[in-house]
C-alpha cells in the first residue's frame, strides 16, 4: 500500500475511481461477472468493489457496491436462475422496498465497510499480511451482510447470519479435497 497519497492530492482520484466503475459495469454485463451454472449465480462482483474501497477509500468503495448491487437488481430481474436470485429483484420478490434493501443497501454497506477495514490496516507493521486477512475478511463481511439482510426481510427463505460461517467451512472443504 505505501504512501498513499490523499485523495484531494491525487489528481488521477476520480479517473481511478471511473476506470473500476467502468470495470465492474462490464463485468456485469458480460459473462464474466455473474456466473450462472443452474441452479446457482456465481458472482465476482465483490472482487471490484474491495479493489476500489482498497485504493480509493470507504465512500469510492460504498459506490462502487451502489453499482454492484444495481447491476444485482438487473440481473435478477432478467435472468434470475432461482427463486432465491428472484428476491434480489424488486419486480420479481413480491417485497419491493426489501429487495432494493438486499440488493443495493447491503452492497453498499459491503463497499464502505470495506473501505473501512482496509484504512484499519494502513497502520499495520506487517502489511502484506494484514491487507490479505482484511481482503478475506471483507469477503466474510459481504456474506454476512447479505445473509442478515434475508434472515431479517425474507425469513421465510430460512437464511441466518451463521449460513456466512457455514458457507466458510464448505468452502475450505472444497479447497483441501
Amino acid at each position: 500500500m505505501g504512501k498513499m497519497m490523499r485523495k484531494k492530492e491525487d489528481p488521477l482520484h476520480w479517473y481511478k475511481f471511473l476506470v473500476i466503475a467502468a470495470i465492474e459495469l462490464l463485468l456485469a454485463f458480460s459473462s464474466f461477472g455473474y456466473i450462472i451454472i443452474k441452479p446457482l449465480a456465481i458472482t465476482m462482483m465483490p472482487i471490484s468493489v474491495i479493489i476500489g474501497a482498497f485504493f480509493l477509500g470507504p465512500l469510492e468503495g460504498m459506490a462502487l457496491g451502489g453499482i454492484f448491487g444495481l447491476t444485482s437488481m438487473w440481473k435478477a430481474s432478467i435472468s434470475g436462475v432461482s427463486y432465491v436470485d428472484s428476491i434480489f429483484s424488486p419486480f420479481n420478490s413480491g417485497a419491493p422496498f426489501s429487495s432494493v434493501i438486499l440488493s443495493v443497501g447491503t452492497r453498499m454497506a459491503f463497499g464502505f465497510l470495506a473501505g473501512i477495514i482496509f484504512k484499519s490496516v494502513e497502520w499495520s507493521k506487517c502489511k502484506k499480511l494484514a491487507v490479505s486477512v482484511a481482503a478475506f475478511l471483507n469477503d466474510m463481511v459481504h456474506s454476512f451482510l447479505v445473509y442478515t439482510a434475508l434472515y431479517f426481510l425474507f425469513p421465510e427463505l430460512g437464511f441466518s447470519p451463521l449460513n456466512t460461517f457455514e458457507d466458510m467451512i464448505k468452502l475450505n472443504s472444497i479447497v483441501n479435497n
